[in-house]
Order: structure tokens, then sequence, then C-alpha cells
């Protein structure tokens, strides 16, 4: 059964989380190197498809297939999820005209990092209500985890998370 541990910022404990499994992971702390903010949908674009061509997703399947756990931070564990559709809503930057947002489809969940910044709650709890019908998308405050056993997800709130306080 594979496991992922998926956050925005941060995994309180996570070498219990990693020990419980054996001592192999893959870590992807982001999905690319640091973007030019007036060339992002170009970098974007071309970061994905770097991706795809490398066979990335191939590669994550085998190491997890051989006992590895995905730690993904950031555009790491959004990039896990089925789709990334819903970024369309929330990220400043739009993604060009035809681009391929499937994600790796490790897990059945789309994180949405950085929930506790500006501007960040509003536009997850918009992507929340669209998607609600066809996809469980799951808002990170930095700190907290989502762990992903197999497909049974448990969301792990971190120190800063207080409950009340989703958005």
């Amino acid at each position: 059964m594979a496991r992922l541990l998926l956050a925005s910022r941060g995994i309180p404990g996570l070498a219990g989380l990693l020990r419980a499994r054996g001592d192999r992971a893959l870590l992807v702390p982001t999905a690319s190197n640091p973007l030019r903010e007036h060339e992002i949908a170009a970098e974007v674009e071309a970061e994905l498809a770097a991706a795809r061509r490398t066979g990335f997703g191939a590669a994550a399947r085998a190491a997890l297939g051989g006992g590895a756990v995905y730690v993904g931070l950031r555009a790491g564990a959004m990039v896990a999820g089925p789709t990334l559709e819903p970024l369309r809503l929330t990220s400043p930057f739009a993604p060009p005209p035809g681009l391929d947002l499937a994600g790796l489809r490790l897990s059945a969940v789309l994180v949405l990092p950085h929930h506790d910044r500006p501007g960040r709650a509003e536009r997850n709890a918009a992507a929340v209500a669209a998607y609600a019908d066809s996809l469980r998308l799951e808002p990170l405050r930095d700190g907290d985890v989502l762990v992903d056993d197999g497909g049974r997800v448990e969301l792990r709130p971190g120190r800063s998370s207080r409950p009340g306080r989703r958005g």
C-alpha cells in the first residue's frame, strides 16, 4: 500500500511518519525551480511538459510500488493529485490555453497549499465549492499534513492550525 505525505510547508513528526514505512522516500519539494513572475505561465508549461517527458509519474509510481514514501511539499503535493484544473481558481497566474493540467493521480485528493496566507482562503473556498461534486480538495495551512495510505486519507493539522478556522 502506497503512502503519500502531502503538505504545504513542513511536516511535523516527519521522521516518525517515514520510519513507520521503511527507509525509502521520494521527496518532491516543489514542482519547479523558482519562477520569474513575468514569465510564469511559459515556465510552468515547460516544467509540466518536462516532467511528463521524463517519465516522472511512472518513476514515482515505481518507487511507491517498491515501498518508498512520497513526500510532496507545496507544488510537489499538488501535482500528486488527480488534476490541477481547480488551480485556475486558486492561482494568481492563469495557465496558458490548452495546457494539460492532469496530475500524477497518486492520490485522489488535490491539496491546496498555503491556505493561511493572505487571499488564499477565499480562492480555495471558491475552488472547493466549484468542484465539490467531482473532486476532493483539501486546503492545507503551513504545518498541516495530509497522509494518504493507499486511499485512506487523514488530515493531521499542524501546531498553528486551529479548529474551526479551515475557511
